[in-house]
């Protein structure tokens, strides 16, 4: 039985530090007596050592990683204008993976995209009823009678002024447009290791080891589920302004068809 997948740069290191860490903790104590072998597999960086530790996760399923599984229904939110211009908030489960920059916000639950609705709100002073935490009905929505609604739900406050206002408290959780025509491919180097990720719409199709295996890559008609932590993953290495990674443009290769997680 698989018990921990992790990585490291030594892996001497993580393995002792659950043998001498805090064995007060019942997780610690149980994943330490478990463990009777360690397998490994070396990776030319870091972006490839997290990949790998993610597929690995969520294919094998260890006893005692903590972090997520696969989401089987993911949640994004979009904004439309309602019958009298004002921007609403809409709760999306069905979403292209090739228009992601019209969608805010991926999230595992329709209860966790509401409870970002509800923060958004306080932080903001928006309409509860157009972010669709109110039911439709006459008169004010109930935020505005306690003060905290500037007044849209009404056409108290001024349609330009609130929707600028909608869009700048979603700018952050705007998802990213994927910037390349096609797939590309994300080179690590490691003394003679190559890696080349080859990575399209943030999703991670494979990995190979020599630039020739890029033009022999076969063409794949299967589609690809996206996913949420991989997306977190490569838009944090791929879009950080403080990395230097190497991107090779595939243009002749044809992309995969991204498919949406369903239940």
């Amino acid at each position: 039985m698989l018990v921990y997948v992790g990585k490291s740069v030594n892996i001497r290191q993580l393995v002792a530090s659950h043998f001498s860490g805090d064995h007060n903790s019942s997780r610690g104590v149980q994943l330490s007596q478990s463990m009777r072998h360690v397998d490994w597999t070396e990776t030319a960086g870091e972006l490839g050592a997290l990949l790998l530790e993610l597929k690995q996760i969520k294919a094998l399923k260890p006893m005692y990683n903590r972090r997520s599984r696969a989401a089987k229904r993911l949640v994004s939110i979009a904004l439309e204008p309602n019958s009298d211009g004002y921007l609403s908030a809409r709760l999306c489960r069905e979403i292209d993976p090739a228009q992601l920059d019209q969608y805010y916000g991926l999230f595992r639950s329709q209860k966790d995209a509401q409870k970002a609705l509800q923060g958004i709100t306080r932080k903001n002073e928006l309409c509860n009823r157009l972010l669709g935490l109110e039911p439709k009905g006459p008169g004010p929505c109930f935020q505005r009678r306690l003060g905290n609604c500037r007044g849209a739900c009404e056409g108290q406050e001024d349609r330009t002024r609130y929707n600028l206002r909608m869009q700048i408290a979603f700018h952050s959780l705007r998802l990213a447009t994927w910037p390349w025509t096609g797939p590309v491919g994300i080179v690590e180097h490691h003394h003679s290791r190559l890696d080349i990720h080859i990575i399209y719409n943030w999703v991670h199709i494979t990995t190979v080891h020599d630039h020739s295996d890029l033009d022999e890559w076969p063409v794949s008609t299967d589609g690809i589920a996206f996913d949420l932590d991989s997306y977190k993953l490569i838009v944090k290495h791929l879009l950080s302004p403080d990395r230097s990674l190497e991107v090779l443009e595939l243009p002749h290769l044809r992309p995969p068809e991204i498919l949406w997680p369903e239940e």
